[in-house]
């Protein structure tokens, strides 16, 4: 009886198991993540000017047969991109202070863009048109899309860029020394009361403007 007993626990049990084999869920997670490449900056930078601006740009291809007689169409792709511009000094990079009566000259490190330039892809607007017997709008919107980082990298680089935001970013510079002599005690009726900001790449500082930048 013991053993008949023993042998139904034994029967009923693996059932047990069967069934939960069958009716269980078995879910599985594997999380993977791979290590981050972490890099330094490098020379520390103070940021001193940015800028928002749209650019467009514009391809055209157009496709012809027996020297140009005969028109396979025109491809045309157009890119609208937002993009934000910035721009910094490096303070590792030689700073040169003088004194003039109470006027601060200061000869600060080379303006410089910080790239890549910043794309704001969610704004992005994109637009293709292709001739009656063309089918390359996808790969030219490809070969356009691949062309733009470095296009921005160079207009952000530019003197035209580099001018618009040089006012702003000698005031930056100004306000960034300002707190710096009123640390120590330097900015005050009897001491420092002007401060002339001149980047690296212009004038020498016996050049300074008659107006000062704060």
């Amino acid at each position: 009886a013991r053993h008949i007993s023993e042998t139904i626990r034994d029967v009923s049990q693996a059932t047990v198991d069967i069934t939960e084999n069958f009716t269980q869920a078995k879910i599985t997670e594997t999380f993977m993540e791979s290590l981050p490449e972490v890099k330094d900056a490098g020379e520390g930078r103070l940021e001193v000017a940015t800028m928002k601006n749209t650019k467009t740009f514009k391809r055209r291809n157009k496709l012809t047969l027996l020297w140009g007689t005969v028109s396979l169409g025109t491809t045309v792709t157009e890119i609208k991109v937002p993009a934000t511009f910035r721009y910094h000094i490096r303070l590792s990079e030689p700073w040169k202070l003088e004194v003039r009566e109470q006027n601060c000259i200061v000869i600060a490190p080379t303006l410089r863009a910080t790239t890549p330039v910043a794309i704001h892809t969610s704004e992005m607007q994109k637009r293709s048109d292709q001739g009656w017997a063309r089918y390359n709008a996808k790969e030219q919107m490809i070969d356009l899309e691949k062309s733009i980082t470095p296009r921005l990298n160079g207009y952000a680089r530019s003197d035209t860029h580099l001018n618009v935001v040089r006012e702003h970013a000698r005031k930056t510079v100004a306000e960034f020394v300002r707190q710096w002599l009123m640390k120590e005690d330097h900015w005050r009726e009897d001491r420092f009361r002007t401060i002339h900001i001149i980047f690296a790449d212009e004038a020498k500082a016996e050049d300074y403007p008659a107006k000062p930048t704060l």
